[in-house]
């Protein structure tokens, strides 16, 4: 099982889930809202398309992250293309993530 340093969870990283609010029009429009804040590790997993592997301390509000959300990262935001835990057990969550253009 791997361990981690709490200092290389240096990166801030913010977990977002999307829903639906109708406008004045009667549109239905996507809307993001934040679900967790929380200290990330990243490791860059390819050069050519922005590939990350960021892996999170698990606690109450972490294990409720879904495959679904989006996270934002330096500026920047990626979709959850993988849930990768199979090696953490019940202390880190580990998501592959994609940049979004």
């Amino acid at each position: 099982m791997a361990r981690f340093k709490s200092s290389e969870f240096r990166h801030r990283a913010t977990f977002e889930y999307k829903t639906e609010l109708q406008n004045d029009y009667g549109v239905f429009v996507p809307t993001w809202h934040t679900r967790v804040k929380v200290g990330a590790r990243i490791v860059q997993i390819s050069s050519n398309v922005e590939v990350l592997r960021v892996t999170v301390p698990m606690h109450t509000l972490t294990n409720q992250i879904e495959q679904s959300d989006k996270v934002t990262l330096r500026g920047n935001d990626y979709e959850i293309y993988l849930v990768d835990n199979y090696d953490f057990d019940s202390t880190y969550l580990s998501f592959i993530v994609r940049r979004v253009q």
